[in-house]
């Protein structure tokens, strides 16, 4: 999940490698909400397991805890975002579903790489 400000990023960096069309915004302006909803919800989680991690009996047992809160709503935020970019996959062309493929990719391989 991006933050905020990572996430208005990648909103306007996809509605233009994507190409977004006038007849698509109705469904990516749907999208972008997501993410941002998303963003929102991810720095309130970090925000809350910053000042968790201040206190000085965290036990490893709740820092655990704290990121399965963030793997969980990490989830769930996945969960709103696939049903609303299928609608836009769906009304995309062939050639920006191929771009899409491509962006999609580029960014999950750049993300897993910076995580090794």
């Amino acid at each position: 999940m991006l933050s905020a400000d990572r996430a208005e990023r990648r909103i306007r960096e996809l509605h233009e490698k994507l190409g977004i069309t006038q007849e698509q915004e109705g469904l990516w302006g749907t999208v972008a909400q997501t993410m941002r909803d998303n963003g929102k919800t991810f720095e309130t989680s970090m925000a809350d397991r910053s000042a968790r991690l201040k206190d000085k009996n965290l036990t490893a047992v709740d820092d655990l805890k704290s990121f399965q809160v963030i793997a969980d709503q990490h989830a769930d935020g996945l969960k709103r975002l696939i049903p609303a970019f299928e609608e836009l996959y769906a009304a995309m062309t062939p050639d920006q579903q191929k771009r899409a493929d491509h962006v999609f990719g580029e960014h999950q391989r750049h993300a897993h790489m910076s995580h090794m």
